[in-house]
């Protein structure tokens, strides 16, 4: 399923993400926009109609754009509902546009404009209330945009041979925190359009920015950078998948709202009359593909695979019964005007997020029976976690359900410079109780933070330019405090290899020296040229090259910056100009000539039998099967191809100049069934695969199939298996498969989990609340930690945990990890054996701050 998380165990998901991200088929896709602010699919593509309101009278929303000087003429505006954008129009002489014909329904609409960043409608000027709720026929005016100057992003788009993509929409992102109730969700700004050589130019925000393009016929595709920059976007062709969705009795289910997932790409769209769909601009991966409507969900049996420059059909999804869930979120006596309510699966971990419709009523489609824990959530409003009402879901709706929240305190007040001038979009950050609420200073300096929880709060501000202030106060309900940002220090230089030359495309991070609260983590400059500009507060910095992310490049050089400085340094690294070449073949030994063939070097951070690592290098094969991946730097990488219809193979230790071969083999398939020891199947279960030399991985979940599951492209060899009811069963086993084979008639048999209790505890025997406890078998294939595996637990306020785990030796671990306010990891680990309800006693956890 998707969008699985724990709640309350941060850490982890960037573990699970990065982990399912690199070992699934699809290595060689570029990153892609991913999910909008609205949920929906940056460059999303049906191939199917959705099912429209057919009522005659059509809406339409009008305004006027404008910036510092007055009217803005020539700005595109657009309106975007939570699939796509769905129309756009141009502002007049006046600055006025009117996007007529819209059907009933909700809409962001933001514009973009030469010259200017991109902007996006609030409501009365708060950033909140950033949805507009059109009912049929209704026309709504005065959705007024004022844009801001910006700093130019030029660049080109180009297809993955390096020739120009004229016509590709061109996108930037931003992140705002406010508008989302402190989860961070990316907003996508409307698309300029590439000229006939692929050029384009976007006005941003000055900093760190993710620029995203989409062209009929590729995927998309994107890059980082710190604005303002230049930069080059390369595609690569698109897959698609196309396929029906259909109810218990296999009838066509119109207007489903169907989902294609693989890790940072969500793509959407909604089934036709037939129940037809079609999705695009995939990049090649192995995709979890599912389908919702009021009264049913369900998946693909197992992942799909989308291949390069091809269509996957036939894909059907079969939905089992489910529930709509609808009520209303008030905060005090009035309804939320834009409320968020998380509702997480207690058996399976699953979490999904209702949909507002306005007026604080929120509701949630094809809802599997169950228990669930919901998170309701409004701006203004306190954000504790206890105590979360629980809701038991049947196949039958649920309607007229109200959520009161209680209203926190607010923290107001301006941010200035030492001279008095207003600081503008300065972001103001209040922690508080675990949690951090965010805001943007406007025009005048001003910012207003609610939902604040009573008590001592640290307010911090950081300008666009890296000045900084921080203040303190006891708040009770309501009250003021100003911020006078102190000058800006700033770290400039260029990255050199030994024998002076620039060298380009590196990232460079400055990691401060003494952190303290929510500060500490790197800051960093990516240029496409061999120059850096790191606005930071005054301190001491360690500055550094990196590869990406996992992958510095030592030594690098530690600076002292005050107020108002400037420090030029000069970063010599290893020369980036490697290359590896070599070609792809079939068993036969003929050239394969649509394989996608990365390079990747293994971080230390994660399991180094994986070679994980962000930058890739993704090149095609040309006819002849020939490839040269370049821009390299000195190491070991792992070289992988991978092709359709295959398992990906993969070389070891391959160094810069070096020339391979790599032989791709028709792949097996595994074909069984799991059961309980007296016959019970399970409503889902998750199969995890893994070769002895732990360079092949695969995660597939299969719902509503009975416990029939049917894998198939995987490697010849010993491969361990594993299957996983979320709720109550896991089983692991080997299997020998030759090149090519079909193995049938796999039959496992879960072993039923037992309870496991205990007490986490600090070195003085105080318990400790919120820790996040996991049991992981030893047999298991990767770490327990991820979400969609149930053997997991966060500790009661008394400390006590009651967990079901796997019979057999295991590994409990226990870990939280305190990101906001204290910057303490803590963590223990502990051997034991299940072999029947099992008491721990306490567990004594290790705390260490960061």
């Amino acid at each position: 399923m998707l969008n699985k998380r724990v709640w309350g165990a941060v850490a982890s998901l960037v573990v699970v993400a990065a982990v399912v991200l690199y070992l699934v088929l699809g290595k060689g896709a570029p990153r892609t926009g991913g999910e909008s602010s609205d949920g929906s699919a940056t460059g999303a593509r049906s191939g199917s109609s959705r099912t429209r309101d057919q009522a005659t009278s059509r809406s339409s929303i009008r305004g006027r754009v404008t910036d510092a000087k007055g009217p803005l003429a020539n700005a595109t505006v657009c309106a975007a509902t939570r699939i796509d954008v769905t129309a756009c129009a141009t502002t007049d002489a006046q600055g006025t546009y009117a996007i007529e014909e819209l059907s009933a329904g909700a809409y962001r609409v933001s514009a973009v404009a030469p010259q200017h960043r991109p902007g996006r409608f609030a409501d009365g000027g708060d950033r909140t209330r950033a949805w507009i709720y059109l009912a049929a026929g209704q026309v709504r005016d005065k959705v007024d945009l004022v844009l801001r100057a910006g700093v130019l992003v030029r660049g080109k788009v180009n297809d993955v041979n390096g020739g120009p993509i004229a016509g590709a929409h061109v996108r930037v992102k931003a992140d705002d925190s406010w508008a989302t109730l402190g989860v961070v969700i990316p907003t996508w700004s409307p698309p300029v359009t590439s000229d006939r050589d692929g050029g384009f130019q976007v006005w941003v925000a000055p900093g760190p920015v993710e620029v995203s393009a989409s062209a009929d016929g590729y995927a998309d595709g994107g890059v980082e950078g710190t604005a303002p920059t230049e930069v080059v976007i390369l595609l690569m062709p698109e897959g698609s998948l196309a396929g029906r969705v259909v109810d218990a009795q296999g009838q066509p289910v119109a207007d489903a709202l169907v989902e294609a997932n693989y890790v940072d790409t969500l793509r959407k769209t909604h089934s036709d009359v037939n129940g037809a769909f079609t999705i695009g601009r995939l990049p090649a991966a192995r995709y979890e593909v599912s389908a919702r409507a009021p009264n049913g969900y369900g998946q693909h049996a197992g992942l799909v695979e989308v291949s390069l420059g091809r269509q996957t059909s036939d894909v059907t999804i079969q939905l089992l019964a489910a529930a709509r869930v609808s009520g209303t979120v008030m905060l005090g006596d009035t309804p939320c005007a834009e409320p968020r309510v998380e509702l997480r699966d207690v058996r399976t971990e699953v979490e999904h997020v209702m949909i507002s419709d306005g007026n604080g009523a929120v509701h949630v489609d094809g809802l599997l029976p169950g228990d669930y824990v919901l998170h309701p959530r409004c701006h203004g409003a306190l954000s504790k976690e206890e105590p979360l009402p629980h809701l038991t879901v049947t196949d039958k709706d649920q309607s007229g359900l109200v959520w009161k929240l209680q209203r926190g305190g607010t923290i107001h007040g301006r941010v200035t410079t030492e001279a008095g001038t207003a600081v503008v979009d300065a972001e103001v950050k209040a922690v508080h109780g675990g949690w951090s609420e965010s805001a943007t200073s406007g025009d005048d300096g001003s910012y207003r933070l609610e939902g604040i929880e009573p008590g001592i709060i640290t307010v911090t501000a950081t300008a666009l330019d890296g000045g900084s202030a921080e203040g303190s106060l006891v708040l009770k309900d309501d009250a003021a405090l100003d911020l006078e940002v102190n000058t800006a220090a700033r770290i400039n230089g260029t990255v050199v290899d030994a024998r002076g030359r620039p060298v380009k495309g590196l990232e460079v991070r400055a990691d401060p020296k003494e952190a303290k609260r929510a500060e500490g983590l790197s800051l960093s400059s990516v240029k496409t040229d061999a120059t850096f500009e790191i606005p930071v507060r005054p301190g001491s910095y360690h500055v550094y090259a990196a590869v990406d992310w996992s992958h510095p490049i030592e030594p690098g050089v530690d600076v002292t910056v005050a107020a108002g400085q400037a420090v030029t340094i000069q970063l010599k690294v290893p020369a980036q100009d490697g290359v590896i070449k070599g070609s792809v073949v079939d068993s036969t030994g003929a050239p394969i000539s649509d394989a996608v063939v990365t390079a990747t070097t293994a971080s230390g951070f994660w399991d180094t039998s994986f070679a994980i690592g962000w930058n890739e290098h993704p090149t095609l094969t040309a006819a002849d099967g020939s490839f040269a991946i370049t821009d390299l730097g000195p190491g070991a990488y792992t070289v992988t191809a991978a092709r359709p219809g295959a398992p990906p193979v993969s070389q070891r230790d391959v160094a810069p100049g070096a020339t391979i071969e790599l032989s791709i083999h028709k792949g097996a398939s595994v074909v069984g069934t799991v059961t309980y020891s007296d016959k019970r199947s399970p409503r889902e279960i998750g199969i995890d695969l893994r070769d002895e030399a732990k360079t092949f991985y695969r995660h597939e979940d299969f719902l509503g199939t009975k416990g029939a599951f049917h894998i198939d492209d995987l490697p010849a060899g010993v491969l361990k298996l594993t299957a996983t009811d979320p709720e109550r069963g896991f089983v692991a086993t080997s299997l020998v498969l030759k090149p090519g084979e079909t193995r049938i008639g796999v039959a496992l048999v879960l072993a039923e989990m037992v309870e496991v209790k205990g007490r986490a505890v600090d070195d003085k025997q105080q318990p400790l609340a919120g820790v996040f406890i996991v049991v992981t078998p030893e047999l298991s294939l990767v770490n327990m930690m991820r979400a969609y595996d149930n053997f997991l637990h966060l500790t009661a306020p008394d400390g006590t945990f009651a967990i079901k785990a796997p019979v057999g030796p295991g590994t409990l671990s226990a870990s939280s990890f305190g990101l906001l306010e204290n910057r303490e990891r803590c963590q223990a680990e502990v051997k034991l054996v299940v072999d029947g309800p099992k008491e721990v006693g306490d567990i004594a956890v290790r705390c260490t701050k960061f």
